[in-house]
């Protein structure tokens, strides 16, 4: 509830992509469609994780008592992979699941269980749980 208030918030003063007519797209659509290798997106990801770090500490001082953590997912198996053909995503699981320390590709159930830790831990504000199979180490 604490991230859906200081996201609401944010949202007011930030409009959303599609009504300021940003050119902006995702680094793994970047990726994807190939207007980007791997190591450029690399790099762009780990900027935007770093801003969005910083913009939960600020939330979480600027709303307190309002709670605001983040989540820094690593790669996940969900449906935003599904554009690429089967055996290019396969392959790139496997390279990606093979360089973790964990030697898997995390699932939406992974980032759920870390969502509900934030939530349900009331002493936590300003903090970012990093699920990605230990993929900040490797």
């Amino acid at each position: 509830m604490a991230w859906v208030v200081g996201w609401k918030r944010v949202s007011h003063v930030v409009p959303p992509p599609h009504e300021r007519g940003s050119g902006l797209r995702s680094c793994e659509q970047l990726v994807r469609t190939g207007e980007a290798d791997r190591a450029i997106a690399v790099v762009l990801q780990g900027a935007i994780n770093a801003a969005l770090e910083a913009l939960a500490r600020g939330l979480a001082l600027e709303l307190a008592p309002v709670r605001v953590n983040a989540v820094s997912p690593g790669m996940i198996e969900t449906p935003i992979w599904d554009d690429l053909p089967r055996e290019k995503r396969r392959e790139m699981f496997e390279s990606t699941a093979a360089q973790l320390p964990v030697r898997k590709i995390g699932q939406p159930d992974d980032i759920a269980k870390a969502v509900l830790f934030l939530m349900t831990t009331t002493y936590a504000t300003g903090s970012t749980v990093r699920v990605d199979g230990g993929g900040v180490i490797a």
